[in-house]
């Protein structure tokens, strides 16, 4: 079988590239992931195991071999990312480009729901004591090997004097925690996203021409059971129960000072949504399951919901979100989706997907969700919603999203 890889920082992502492993095996192609997280993100793992079907290698396993001659050693015939725009990506990908091996970004999730394209000014509030904690952390990772290595590929691939300016310019930006592509990435062959949505966000971020970028489906909606039958199924509910979407800022160093300050704006909201009477249960981010944040929720005897998020939005009237993915299945169930506004979040930006949402509603203040909701389903328009849905949904069945990546890779490679 000719051989792909899959490269990231970590094996966080790796279901990612998982889901894809059989499809490609249709179409005569092994898959391998290779990441480098006894750097930094994950050093516990094995050299070398299995996840899923998935074949995943800590770059430990090469025995100290640099980027370059690990491609070289396994000489796939093309490279798969989820991003392009970190220190060990950038590396990589000018070496598969040196090398004349085609490369492919694949989006994880819907970016647009997320305020991003403010220019150099980050879509988060900045939270100076938790970046600096978490800066803290990586700092040793980042200046002694990450940005070495790609400097080291600037070096080997003669890079142009704009690139080492882009890296001074980057590393500037990255300090000062904004929401600015690195600009020194090579641009991938071709790219996956989600949705149409997020095609103008990957063209103009990471430079891949509109006619390369293929829409490939939303497996998010595999992930958490939603077919198109359901789909408007919980337009009116009037159960006494709301949930609330995560993003694990905390994790990201942005909004939150610390973990107390989270648990605390979820203690808030819970109490404030008991006084109006409504129950309260949470979708953690899974970014949280790598902590004890878990634990310290169930001390303070607050409803999680895993993998049961469909079942509980049925038992729900309305969910406050944060901006998530996540929050697309509600919307496509056509609930109301209450924009956290309110306390840390207030000034909270989100982006166009749900911002253009018939049924987004900002909130500044719990206490004023009954009326907002009455006032909301009062004019609600089905119409609109009908289209937002076929606009956003992506290519159906989402079953078929491996499929078409896929595809869209025979197609590049042949």
């Amino acid at each position: 079988m000719n051989k792909i890889i899959c490269f990231d920082n970590w094996t966080a992502g790796a279901h990612h590239f998982e889901r894809l492993v059989l499809e490609f095996e249709k179409y005569g192609y092994s898959l391998i992931l290779i990441h480098v997280g006894s750097w930094a993100h994950d050093k516990e793992r094995e050299k070398e195991e299995f996840i899923g079907k998935l074949l995943v290698r800590d770059i430990s396993y090469y025995n100290g071999k640099s980027l370059n001659k690990v491609l070289k050693e396994e000489n796939p015939v093309a490279v798969l990312f989820l991003d392009t725009n970190s220190f060990p990506h950038m590396a990589f990908n000018r070496y598969a480009s040196k090398l004349n091996i085609p490369t492919c970004l694949i989006y994880h999730g819907l970016v647009t729901v997320q305020a991003v394209g403010l220019g150099s000014q980050s879509p988060h509030k900045r939270n100076v004591t938790n970046t600096l904690q978490i800066l803290r952390k990586r700092i040793f990772a980042n200046l002694f090997i990450k940005v070495p290595i790609y400097i080291k590929s600037l070096i080997i691939t003669a890079a142009p004097f704009s690139y080492w300016k882009s890296l001074m310019f980057g590393l500037l930006m990255k300090a000062l925690n904004n929401d600015v592509s690195m600009g020194a990435s090579i641009t991938t062959k071709i790219g996956a996203v989600y949705t149409s949505s997020d095609i103008s966000h990957m063209n103009t971020k990471f430079k891949i021409p509109k006619d390369k970028i293929y829409v490939v489906g939303n497996p998010d909606l595999i992930s958490f059971g939603l077919t198109s039958k359901q789909f408007l199924s919980n337009i009116s509910n009037n159960n006494k129960v709301i949930m609330y979407i995560d993003t694990a800022y905390l994790q990201a160093g942005v909004v939150y000072k610390n973990e107390k300050d989270f648990l605390n704006h979820l203690n808030y909201t819970r109490n404030q949504l008991m006084l109006i009477g409504y129950s309260f249960v949470l979708k953690l981010h899974p970014a949280h399951y790598m902590t004890d944040i878990p634990k310290r929720l169930q001390e303070m005897k607050i409803k999680i919901c895993k993998d049961d998020f469909v079942d509980n939005l049925n038992k729900c009237c309305s969910v406050i979100t944060e901006p998530s993915s996540a929050a697309m299945i509600p919307a496509l169930m056509g609930m109301p989706l209450l924009l956290a506004n309110y306390k840390t979040l207030e000034g909270q930006e989100y982006g166009k997907v749900l911002k253009k949402y018939p049924r987004s509603i900002y909130l500044n203040n719990i206490s004023e969700i009954k009326q907002l909701l009455n006032y909301e389903s009062k004019y609600l328009d089905l119409n609109s919603l009908n289209k937002w849905i076929s606009l956003n949904s992506g290519p159906m069945p989402a079953e078929d999203m491996p499929k078409r990546v896929v595809k869209a890779v025979d197609e590049m490679l042949n």
